[in-house]
């Protein structure tokens, strides 16, 4: 499947000229924020939403009384001064949790980060992040190292599988990116790839306890 993407695919930086909901993208932490602002500026719709990277903790605290998907990504710490981030994993969770790839700009290197909404009562050293840092954007291939070494897709997806909601529960964590435009495509595609697998199992299963 991975010869159907560029893995070696790198951007040319991170920082510099780019759209706003690009912008936007990369540093709204809210997911729900995020998605609205990115959709109303290729509308070109009034904003509806609050665009700023973070919220303080009072606003926080009303949208999470409203639903509690409102919190996704809200919690996640603040970017650094020349911080952006270049990736991220959402999940369907409660309170669509997210995890947050980001780079950070000094002098001549990057320096990477993952992070998530329970640092302050977790260890980050429970991250795997490999490079630490780079002197060129990461490729494709690295951030997905950093994704599945870190078992962010399929570690959340196959815990709240019962063996039996494939279709349910297939895509409960995705991934997007405003710096790697094909990382949502790839994992969709591995997604539906194990979705996929999973159906083909439980077809042959049933098959197996009919006929005997």
């Amino acid at each position: 499947m991975s010869e159907k993407f560029d893995l070696d695919f790198r951007p040319r930086s991170y920082w510099g000229p780019q759209s706003l909901s690009a912008y936007f993208g990369s540093h709204i932490t809210g997911e729900l924020r995020r998605r609205a602002a990115k959709n109303e500026t290729d509308s070109g719709s009034d904003f509806s939403v609050p665009c700023e990277p973070s919220l303080d903790s009072t606003t926080r605290s009303v949208q999470a009384s409203i639903h509690p998907w409102l919190m996704g990504g809200e919690y996640l710490p603040p970017l650094r001064p020349e911080e952006v981030e270049i990736a991220r994993v959402t999940l369907r969770s409660v309170t669509m949790d997210v995890f947050s790839i980001r780079a950070r700009r000094s002098r001549d290197r990057i320096y990477y980060r993952l992070v998530d909404e329970y640092m302050e009562q977790e260890p980050p050293e429970r991250f795997v992040v490999k490079p630490k840092w780079s002197k060129k954007p990461l490729t494709m291939l690295q951030v997905i190292f950093i994704i599945d070494e870190n078992g962010l897709i399929d570690d959340f997806r196959d815990l709240n599988f019962d063996g039996s909601n494939v279709d349910e529960i297939f895509d409960f964590a995705t991934a997007s990116s405003e710096f790697y435009p094909n990382l949502a495509n790839y994992y969709d595609a591995q997604n539906e790839s194990w979705r996929d697998d999973q159906n083909k199992e439980l077809a042959q299963d049933s098959t197996g306890e009919t006929s005997g």
